[in-house]
């Protein structure tokens, strides 16, 4: 193999490996795809030329749910070719004329590979209905495509498919086996032909609830439209072997695919189980799988030491967080245990399905930063001394637990809640001294917890 065959192989797998439902085979390795002297010709296609389906990978769903998917299908030649003759020289047909080639959606890869998207007589490639049930399909290549050489295709080329030879299940939602479906997502079965009212007799959802089946607005398609379903839960649909689609076609088989609903729990928390140094002002969180019944949490939450604070909460598509933000903040240096029990309910009145507890120990109670910073200098004569406790402080303490080296009459400023106070100099700062501020273990949190020790810093005046 040459040097240029070999890195044009190793070219096209990584090509393969970025390019999501593409399939590609290399037939003849001593031909070169940029060889002037070799003539092009069709090497590859998918679906397989003159075969019978039905082909899975050649529908591509960008969507999930909402949309029908796009259908792709390739063709290989043995050459670099040129794009714009590939576009022009590629025929799709079949005995309804549903489905044609656009040439803008004629896509190349990595110049020999072509991913051809087909679309209806509208413009549409999402078109419903999806390829007519036993329709053959003829895929054709005319003399007018050229290389990258300007060599012309030997004779024209022409295959054959049927890609739905019957009525069948294309493809539902949730996936087969999720086992982390929201209970209020609504089943769907989508099918390879339009299917009308009569279908719905023969369709299941196990165990049943209040809910019904109903014909989607392409026709494609079956709903369950219904209330909540219960959390925890294990799910089938059937379709049974007496369905129909909307000309009578039997379906080629039954067919039951099953999902489970997520389960009413708390999943994670922050702070976590046995986390310490936590903030003393914490917003504890509580993510939760379901949107919870909000009468019935604070009845199911417990704290110890008991502690107030308020509950707030959003929902998001796959869970709700709970939080509880203390009112006065946490005690210093302490453990608590939180709970939250099974008497909290979803909104279908169902319980959780286990308690959630947790235990952690706070930081100390004590002062996190001052203005001016500890070694300062330039501070200005008039200026305000501002202490930053990581807690909301109990006002009163303040003023007799702070005391400041050269002594100078002070003044204080603090509302509560706040975890901030301001000291000031009654007159003035004198210039260019250094002061020494130190704030005592008087000093109290609004919770009631004591700084372990002393904060002392200095600070130097302009």
């Amino acid at each position: 193999m040459s040097r240029f065959l070999f890195a044009a192989v190793i070219l096209l797998t990584l090509v393969a490996l970025s390019c999501e439902e593409t399939v590609y085979k290399i037939i003849d390795e001593t031909e070169s795809p940029d060889d002037p002297a070799v003539i092009p010709r069709v090497i590859y296609t998918y679906p397989p030329a003159n075969s019978v389906g039905p082909y899975p990978d050649i529908y591509v769903t960008p969507c999930r749910y909402w949309c029908d998917s796009e259908k792709r299908l390739q063709v290989r030649f043995n050459k670099f070719m040129d794009v714009a003759t590939v576009r022009r020289s590629i025929r799709l047909s079949s005995s309804r004329g549903d489905l044609r080639i656009d040439p803008n959606l004629v896509l190349p890869v990595g110049g020999d590979v072509f991913l051809i998207t087909p679309v209806d007589s509208t413009g549409s490639r999402y078109a419903p209905p999806s390829f007519v049930i036993s329709d053959t399909y003829t895929l054709s290549v005319d003399t007018t495509v050229r290389d990258v050489h300007g060599n012309r295709l030997a004779a024209p080329y022409s295959m054959t498919f049927v890609p739905e030879p019957y009525f069948r299940v294309r493809g539902v939602y949730p996936d087969p086996g999720d086992t982390v479906v929201n209970t209020y997502t609504q089943p769907r079965v989508r099918f390879n032909a339009a299917v009308d009212r009569e279908i719905l007799g023969h369709l299941r959802l196990t165990p049943p609830d209040s809910g019904f089946w109903v014909v989607s607005g392409d026709s494609l398609a079956v709903d369950y439209a219904g209330s909540y379903r219960s959390y925890g839960t294990r799910y089938s649909v059937t379709v049974d072997a007496g369905a129909t689609d909307g000309e009578g076609r039997p379906i080629d088989r039954p067919y039951e695919f099953i999902f489970s609903t997520v389960s009413f729990v708390v999943t994670h928390s922050v702070p976590a189980d046995g986390d310490s140094g936590v903030s003393l002002t914490e917003a504890l969180k509580f993510h939760t799988t379901v949107f919870p019944d909000w009468s019935t949490l604070r009845g199911a939450f417990r704290i110890s030491p008991s502690t107030y604070g308020t509950f707030t909460s959003w929902s998001w598509p796959y869970g709700a967080p709970i939080e509880f933000r203390p009112s006065d903040g946490f005690r210093g240096s302490t453990p608590y245990t939180v709970t939250i029990d099974t008497s909290l309910l979803a909104p279908n009145g169902q319980r959780l399905g286990q308690p959630y507890t947790i235990s952690f120990v706070t930081r100390p109670f004590g002062v996190d930063s001052t203005r001016p910073a500890p070694g300062d200098s330039g501070h200005p004569i008039s200026g305000w001394v501002r202490v930053y406790g990581n807690a909301p402080l109990d006002v009163p303490t303040v003023a007799g637990s702070v005391s400041i080296s050269p002594a100078v009459l002070l003044t204080f400023s603090a509302t509560e809640p706040t975890a901030m106070f301001m000291v000031h100099a009654l007159g003035l700062f004198q210039t260019r001294t250094t002061y020494t501020v130190t704030i005592d273990t008087t000093l109290r949190s609004k919770a009631g917890s004591r700084m372990e020790a002393p904060h002392v810093f200095t600070f130097t005046t302009q």
